[in-house]
């Protein structure tokens, strides 16, 4: 998921000769899966896990562990998706905040890079060869998404995909996002599956963590976060399974609110 320019898992300021960064659109999911009853921390606050990937070495966002996502494609308002317009969600006020287009590329990117596939009805012709051959052909054109939901008569189920936040990268990072993050739950706890995995390319290891656990993990530097993703798990641990299960069907409302995070020692700029 894109997040201000990184090295090594810290934020890097801009050249402040040059003119701020025109922001890039990009959506990320917050995948939400129950524990099982003889868990413990079953029904508790943060009794949950919540899917997370690690970048690959090489790239802008190198060795970070984020949330899966990615830039809006073109392709994430294909007339394909038109009727997902006037769905409730894309209709009500604050429509441009996350809009459906954003939410239809939530979905496809976590499809691409780690095979789960939140769609308005459930394919069960499709089996997980299937699935992981339509995932590769995505993760190498996102046309391939688009086809793929024509060919099973398919769209998103952004029903299932709510408004979480909004994160701006700082004015005076050299790349900068304005990422929408969604939120989605998942009826079951998770069991090994062959078609939930790191895609190998953008990400190199896959895992269903616990809020609290990922920020211990981040504590010891087992793993290497940043603003966006700390302070999104210390939201989602302040909330039961239930409480985000409602916040995803709308029987309970979140504000989504857009942050833009501010980097130490270096002076805010107040322009977009």
């Amino acid at each position: 998921m894109p997040h201000p320019s990184t090295q090594g898992g810290k934020i890097q300021a801009r050249d402040p000769s040059k003119p701020p960064a025109t922001p890039i659109p990009a959506s990320t999911l917050l995948v939400v899966a129950p524990l099982s009853s003889s868990e413990p921390g079953y029904g508790q606050k943060g009794g949950f896990r919540v899917l997370m990937i690690k970048r690959s070495s090489h790239g802008f966002f190198g060795s970070l562990t984020v949330f899966p996502g990615g830039k809006i494609d073109p392709v994430d308002s294909s007339d394909v998706f038109a009727s997902l317009k006037r769905h409730p969600r894309s209709t009500k006020s604050g429509a441009e905040f996350h809009s459906w287009e954003a939410a239809v590329g939530a979905v496809r990117e976590t499809f691409e890079e780690t095979g789960v596939l939140i769609l308005g009805k459930s394919v069960r012709s499709l089996d997980s060869e299937a699935i992981e051959q339509w995932r590769k052909k995505a993760s190498k054109s996102p046309k391939e998404f688009v086809k793929m939901c024509e060919s099973l008569d398919v769209t998103p189920n952004i029903e299932r995909v709510a408004p979480w936040s909004r994160w701006i990268t700082p004015p005076m990072a050299p790349k900068r996002f304005d990422t929408r993050f969604f939120l989605t739950t998942l009826s079951k706890p998770i069991v090994a599956s062959t078609t939930v995995s790191a895609d190998g390319h953008e990400s190199t290891a896959l895992a269903w963590l616990k809020p609290l656990e990922a920020l211990e993990l981040a504590k010891k530097k087992e793993i290497h976060l940043i603003i966006p993703q700390v302070k999104t798990l210390e939201q989602l641990s302040e909330h039961t399974f239930n409480e985000l299960e409602e916040f995803v069907i709308g029987t309970r409302e979140q504000s989504s609110v857009s942050l833009t995070p501010t980097i130490p020692g270096v002076p805010p700029v107040n322009k977009l």
